[in-house]
């Protein structure tokens, strides 16, 4: 495929980079359900670490940076999205499916087989991996046109969202820890989530400073990458905002995107639950609180510049 066929593939995409467990599912499952915006329903990992897996490159990190992106990988990766993505609200029966669940293998894999008639080059795309917060060179280089929503969630109720998901012993869990290498409170055997940079670092400090730590990394990448892009494909989204007033910030990311707001009306009542709660089962009160107030003040700079009241 030559580089002006794959390039014209894909058309002014909505890229959302967010810290793990900040929401960016949910903003996914939402965004996914309007006709005009093609999708994988879950993650783009294995799409974007075939060749950049952390395991080629020492398990440092998830960042990549421009340079790390050659005309043949792009290609190859502009084709691999576009074969893979559907579209379910092209079909009619659509508003029957549930939009927890669609993003499982055999369920995506159906939607793009089904809804392959209808896909037509270009497609504007959705997608999402919170992974691209350590990354966003890397993606504007892959799609030039990308628009990125910054979407946000303030320091206390993350870091203890991450919290929980690292004591999930089934979801997760996916990096193997280096020989000797321990978490306080911690009993797994993986890294979960993100490898930010310098996470070896974290040797024998507890879950909750990793947690807070992913958050910082996360949005520092965030905050300092898309200062390079045009404000006017850039738009920053609370998490608290969204879930509070759906119908409204669907209908701001509508407006920003060049959408029709229409199909986003089904939220007006309220969002769907697409992740249960990951607090460890049997968890009683708030264990963390105090970790997590006594880590606040190191990241109080971060939090005012999204915009985040401290009390």
């Amino acid at each position: 495929m030559s580089r002006r066929n794959a390039d014209g593939l894909i058309r002014d995409p909505i890229i959302i980079v967010a810290a793990p467990r900040s929401g960016s599912s949910l903003l996914l499952a939402a965004l996914s359900a309007h006709p005009d915006l093609w999708s994988l329903y879950k993650e783009s990992n294995k799409i974007f670490e075939g060749p950049f897996h952390p395991r080629l490159r020492g398990n440092d990190s998830h960042a990549l940076s421009d340079e790390d992106l050659d005309v043949p990988t792009r290609e190859r990766i502009l084709a691999t999205f576009f074969k893979n993505v559907g579209n379910l609200e092209r079909l009619p029966f659509a508003r029957l499916v549930p939009l927890r669940g669609r993003g499982r293998p055999w369920y995506s894999a159906s939607i793009a087989a089904l809804t392959r008639p209808f896909k037509r080059p270009p497609i504007r795309l959705v997608e999402k991996s919170p992974r691209n917060t350590l990354r966003i060179p890397f993606v504007r280089k892959l799609f030039p046109d990308a628009r990125f929503i910054h979407l946000t969630r303030d320091a206390p109720a993350n870091i203890r969202s991450l919290y929980g998901g690292w004591q999930d012993p089934l979801h997760y869990n996916v990096y193997p820890l280096p020989d000797g290498f321990r978490l306080d409170g911690y009993h797994g055997s993986h890294w979960c989530f993100v490898l930010q940079p310098g996470w070896r670092s974290f040797d024998g400090a507890s879950v909750v400073d990793a947690c807070a730590d992913q958050w910082r990394a996360c949005n520092e990448h965030c905050l300092r990458d898309l200062r390079a892009i045009s404000p006017d494909n850039v738009l920053r989204v609370k998490f608290e905002e969204l879930v509070r007033s759906p119908a409204m910030s669907l209908a701001e990311i509508a407006a920003w995107a060049d959408l029709d707001a229409k199909p986003f009306a089904r939220f007006s009542k309220g969002l769907p639950l697409i992740q249960p709660s990951t607090m460890p089962r049997g968890a009683t009160g708030d264990p963390i609180s105090g970790e997590i107030e006594a880590i606040l003040p190191r990241l109080g700079g971060l939090r005012t510049e999204l915009a985040y009241t401290q009390k």
